[in-house]
């Protein structure tokens, strides 16, 4: 009596699972050839999903930015060359940051991690190995290269860890988050973390594009108005918006990258980042570097600036340095490097 209702149940089901593989395949299929169609960031078609990180870079990447740039990626998936075992003459210093460690705008030799690398390996002359490894992501906070910096810190055994963190923590809540939810970085991973399955299920095309069109419709997406507020003070925490991350998460954050550097038997060192919007400015991360002395590049003296803001010629767009400002970071940070007691002789 039963076996009849089950088959009778499954019968009915059945069209509508075929009718749903049908439309997730036909999605994937679209955004296959139109990968800028896809909702993980806009309009970054070199990402992908993932749980804990929110998003990250696929692996194996060869192809251009839309700004013509080569971009290849390796099988860790940062944009950087292959990553062998470390060598007991090796000095591994791992960059964290968001697209201008990534290097938007210029080519991976060009970028500051790579200039670095070259500073250092022509003033040891060869005597010492030097490997500077690129693991920036676009749009990423410093919350999301904490979460990285504890998957696969154990596996790149950096010697040094070094920050490019600011603008993105402030910007609106919602930046690169297509639930449409007000959620902090660390209040939206907390929740994937708590419904896992929700996230599994968010992976399904069917599921996922639809729920972002609903929430952009329902609560107006991200509002541009806010959005270009908090850009307009880039660098510059923007009253009034909830962010990223607030300043108590923020300062947490940097108390976690401490934690786990010390773990690692790593030494912390923290750039602060600047932008064409920004000036001088105290906040978080000089306040931190400042209570536990930790190395720190203000990169703002690195460039050349009037009336109290940086020569806009150093900028691609309002956060992106050219290919001369890669190289003016890049060897501060070397000379930082080189100027400390611990730096290898």
């Amino acid at each position: 009596m039963i076996f009849p209702r089950v088959k009778k149940l499954v019968f009915s089901l059945l069209p509508a699972f075929i009718l749903l593989l049908f439309a997730e395949g036909s999605l994937r299929v679209i955004l296959f050839y139109y990968p800028s169609w896809d909702v993980v960031v806009a309009g970054v078609a070199e990402v992908e999903e993932d749980r804990d990180l929110f998003w990250k870079l696929k692996k194996n990447l060869s192809t251009e930015f839309h700004s013509g740039q080569k971009l290849t990626t390796n099988r860790l998936g940062l944009r950087d060359k292959e990553i062998g075992p470390k060598s007991n003459k090796e000095f591994r210093i791992l960059c964290l940051g968001e697209s201008t460690t990534y290097g938007v705008f210029v080519e991976f030799d060009e970028t500051y991690c790579q200039v670095t690398q070259r500073q250092l390996t022509d003033k040891y002359q060869g005597t010492r190995r030097f490997r500077v490894i690129n693991a920036g992501v676009p749009a990423y906070t410093s919350f999301q290269s904490k979460i990285y910096l504890a998957k696969e810190g154990n596996r790149l055994k950096p010697d040094v860890v070094v920050l490019y963190h600011e603008g993105n923590d402030y910007l609106p809540c919602g930046w690169g988050d297509v639930s449409g939810k007000n959620e902090t970085d660390p209040e939206c991973y907390a929740r994937r973390q708590r419904w896992s399955w929700s996230w599994s299920l968010g992976y399904l095309r069917v599921v996922r594009v639809p729920a972002y069109w609903v929430s952009r419709w329902s609560s107006g997406g991200l509002d541009e108005q806010v959005f270009s507020f908090a850009w307009s003070r880039f660098g510059n925490r923007a009253p009034g918006i909830k962010t990223r991350l607030s300043e108590k998460q923020q300062w947490e954050v940097l108390e976690d990258f401490r934690s786990l550097c010390d773990s690692l038997d790593s030494q912390l060192v923290i750039i602060h980042p600047t932008y064409r919007a920004t000036r001088r400015h105290r906040c978080i991360l000089t306040q931190f570097v400042r209570t536990h002395n930790i190395p720190f590049l203000e990169s703002f003296d690195l460039f050349p600036h009037r009336a109290g803001y940086v020569i806009p010629d150093w900028f691609v767009d309002e956060a992106h340095p050219t290919v001369d400002g890669h190289r003016r970071i890049g060897e501060g940070l070397s000379e930082l490097l080189l100027s400390q007691k611990w730096f290898p002789r």
